[in-house]
């Protein structure tokens, strides 16, 4: 499916079907931009660029954000990856901790005419967009804030609410697949609400007989163990890893597990919950195979008390350490479900409630914020090239031992002939 492209006319048409079908106003026809005064960029998901908006139809003049759907590939076609992003927003638009998909607008060479903040774009006719809800805060952002104060009860309602979102997306048989901090967004309020869908997909409900899955998925640094050697049968237990990694996030104000390769993010999970012995070890029954093996340290001790719960690396209490503990279990059988997660006695020492915490009251568009999404982009190419270089290596050293191999099995010692 992934390789399956659109023409503009087939894409156009679906959008409309589709959002029509959730669209109070019962447009007819999806509307042009020129509705729109735009006002900057405020970041980038994985599938386009996006812009700060008001809506000037509105008369409450309100504020929405435009994803631009990149159209990299377009003497092809659209790709349907916009087209399962729009499908799946639709069926997930009722639940108050997922961004909402407004509507869909699109570019024509006339409408810089009719807006003036058009007239510098590098917009073509025919382009799409997304319209959202605008969402002043992404949590990666006020995590890396001086100004915010985030307690233990931030923690815990932020990743009440995260829950709440991945089980009404799971129990709709939908996998996020890139859950991180930067896709994480914060009102003022501090309601949290899951965006970026770029890489979600429907799943069937078991994984024995399922389809494989595209591997790899989610931002290294929030990427399950199963997923970093390989593994294309996973379910819903990835998006369970990567809600651990951003309840301790939350806590420690930096990503967990930091790792550079997909062989250095591993070791540094396993320094934390140790080599996987056991039944576990058989839930990554082809580890041993996994190009970079020989990086891995096979007598990793588990050390999570050590690294959350003593002394000044306490970061939770005693039931928000067995709560994360369960979230980031290695073995993705035992792995606790988002459900069971929402029943955790952690949820019921303190308030849940986001109405309870102080409103956030830092400028939503300060310069610290565009400087963030530049140097995280920055970082996520960087990441991204040093894994084509190790998977490159990979492959050139199986190649020589593979062409060693046939040297070896091709000379016939002379006492032989």
């Amino acid at each position: 499916v992934n390789t399956l492209l659109l023409s503009r006319s087939a894409l156009l048409f679906v959008c409309e079907a589709v959002v029509r079908m959730g669209d109070t106003q019962k447009r007819k026809r999806t509307r042009g931009i020129d509705c729109m005064r735009i006002e900057k960029i405020v970041g980038s998901g994985t599938f386009g660029i996006v812009y700060k908006a008001v809506d000037k139809t509105d008369p409450n003049r309100v504020e929405v954000a435009l994803k631009r759907i990149r159209m990299e590939r377009e003497t092809q076609g659209f790709p349907v990856t916009a087209i399962r992003e729009i499908r799946i927003l639709y069926l997930m638009r009722d639940h108050p901790n997922i961004v909402q998909l407004r509507e869909i607008v699109t570019y024509d060479e006339n409408d810089k005419d009719k807006e003036p903040s058009l007239a510098d774009k590098k917009f073509e006719t025919g382009d799409v967009f997304m319209v959202f809800e605008f969402v002043d805060y992404d949590l990666s952002g006020l995590l890396k804030s001086s100004g915010v104060q985030l307690t233990e009860n931030h923690a815990r309602c932020y990743t009440h609410q995260l829950l709440k979102g991945v089980q009404y997306l799971h129990d709709n048989g939908i996998l996020h697949r890139d859950i991180k901090s930067a896709n994480l967004l914060i009102t003022k309020n501090n309601v949290l609400k899951i965006a970026d869908w770029g890489l979600a997909r429907s799943v069937p409900d078991e994984t024995v007989g399922a389809p494989k899955l595209t591997n790899p998925v989610v931002t290294l640094w929030y990427r399950s163990p199963e997923v970093i050697v390989g593994s294309q049968r996973y379910n819903k237990g990835v998006d369970v890893w990567s809600v651990g990694c951003i309840m301790g996030e939350i806590r420690t104000r930096v990503a967990l597990f930091r790792g550079e390769t997909e062989a250095a993010q591993l070791d540094l999970i396993f320094q934390v919950t140790g080599y996987p012995t056991g039944d576990t070890l058989r839930q990554y029954e082809g580890i041993k195979q996994w190009p970079a093996f020989a990086a891995v340290n096979t007598t990793a001790q588990n050390t999570f008390m050590a690294r959350f719960g003593h002394g000044k690396n306490k970061v939770f209490d005693r039931a928000g350490l067995d709560l994360l503990q369960r979230l980031l279990d290695i073995d993705p059988e035992r792995r606790v479900t988002a459900g069971e997660a929402l029943q955790h006695e952690y949820f019921q020492e303190g308030f849940v409630d986001p109405a309870r915490l102080s409103a956030i009251s830092i400028a939503p568009t300060t310069e610290w914020m565009e400087q963030e999404r530049q140097r995280n982009d920055h970082e996520h190419a960087k990441q991204r090239l040093r894994e084509k270089q190790e998977a490159s290596a990979q492959q050139q050293a199986q190649l020589l031992q593979q062409q060693q191999q046939q040297q070896q099995q091709a000379f016939v010692p002379k006492h032989q002939a």
